[in-house]
């Protein structure tokens, strides 16, 4: 069974869109799509190299 740790620490070694988007849903339950395209941003920018 995998455990809320289990999550977090697996969360917190991947890029920091996908800890997002974790807790967006998270917290929302669902993504609207200002959630989407955020993620994305993030996702192309660190794929370039350019994010955090």
């Amino acid at each position: 069974m995998i455990t809320n740790e289990m999550l977090i620490g697996w969360a917190g070694k991947q890029h920091y869109w996908v800890g997002d988007a974790m807790k967006t849903f998270y917290e929302k339950g669902l993504f609207d799509e200002n959630d989407i395209e955020w993620f994305a941003d993030k996702c192309f920018l660190e794929q370039a190299g350019e994010g955090a």
